[in-house]
C-alpha cells in the first residue's frame, strides 16, 4: 500500500502543478513513517488542505473507492463530493462505496487526519488491495497516471486554482441537465489532459518543436469546438 499510495500522490504533485503553477506540499517522499498527529500538524502549520489518499483492505470481500471527511456536515464535504464525482464517472466500473444518508456521497469518520486538521481534509481509499478487481486496476501505471490527472484537476478545479485560459477555448455542451454536467466535465478534461500532455512532450527551447506544438494544439482547439 504505501508504495502505491505514494506513487499515486507524486503523480497528482506532478499533475497538479502543471495544472495551477502551484506545488503541493507532501507529507513524506519517500519510504518514511510520519505519524497521523504529525500529519494534521504539518497541514495545519501550513494553512492547508490535506488530501490523503489510501489504498483499502478487507480480507478480500471489500471493493470500491470511496471518500470520508470528519463528522457532520462540514466544509470538506464538497471538496470529497467533487473528487468521488470525477473518480466515477472516470470508472464507471469501479464499485461506488457511498453514503449517501445525509445527501452527499462521502463517508464521515473521526480519523486523526480529519478530525485534528483545521482546513479542508478528505481521506480517499482508491480502492482494496486485496481485491483481484481492484488490484488489478491499482497495479496499473497507465490508470494511476491517468487518475491522478482526474483527482488533480477536480481539485484545482474546486478550489479555483486551474490556470488562467486553460479553458477559454471550450464550446458549450447543449444537452438534458443531467447530462450536461458529466458531459462538460468529461469533455473540459480530456481536452485539459491533451494539452497537458502535449507540452510534456516538447522541448520549448527548439523552433521546430514549438512550431509542431502550436500546430497540434490548434487541432485539439479545433475538435474541441465540435459538437459531440
Amino acid at each position: 500500500e504505501k508504495d502505491l499510495a505514494l506513487d499515486f500522490t507524486q503523480r497528482f504533485n506532478i499533475h497538479y502543478e502543471a495544472l495551477t503553477g502551484r506545488a503541493p506540499f507532501t507529507t513524506r517522499e519517500n519510504d518514511i513513517f510520519i505519524t497521523l498527529t504529525g500529519r494534521a500538524k504539518l497541514a495545519n502549520s501550513l494553512g492547508a488542505a490535506l488530501l490523503s489518499f489510501h489504498l483499502n483492505a478487507s480480507n478480500k470481500k471489500g471493493k470500491g473507492v470511496e471518500a470520508f471527511t470528519s463528522r457532520g456536515q462540514t466544509k470538506s464535504d464538497p471538496w470529497a463530493t467533487a473528487l468521488l464525482e470525477a473518480f466515477v464517472m472516470e470508472n464507471p466500473d469501479i464499485a461506488e462505496r457511498f453514503d449517501l444518508s445525509d445527501g452527499d456521497p462521502d463517508k464521515e469518520a473521526s480519523f486523526t487526519v480529519l478530525s485534528k486538521t483545521k482546513n479542508e481534509a478528505v481521506l480517499f481509499e482508491l480502492g482494496f488491495i486485496d481485491n483481484p478487481h481492484d488490484i488489478k486496476y491499482l497495479g496499473d501505471q497507465e490508470w494511476r497516471e491517468r487518475n491522478a490527472y482526474v483527482l488533480a484537476y477536480a481539485t484545482a478545479k474546486y478550489f479555483g486554482d486551474l490556470q488562467k485560459g486553460l479553458r477559454e477555448y471550450l464550446p458549450t455542451v447543449e444537452e438534458n441537465p443531467r447530462e450536461t454536467k458529466k458531459s462538460e466535465w468529461c469533455r473540459e478534461r480530456d481536452i485539459d489532459w491533451q494539452i497537458h500532455k502535449l507540452k510534456q512532450l516538447f522541448d520549448p527551447a527548439s523552433p521546430l518543436a514549438r512550431r509542431e506544438f502550436n500546430d497540434r494544439l490548434r487541432s485539439i482547439k479545433y475538435l474541441a469546438m465540435q459538437k459531440p
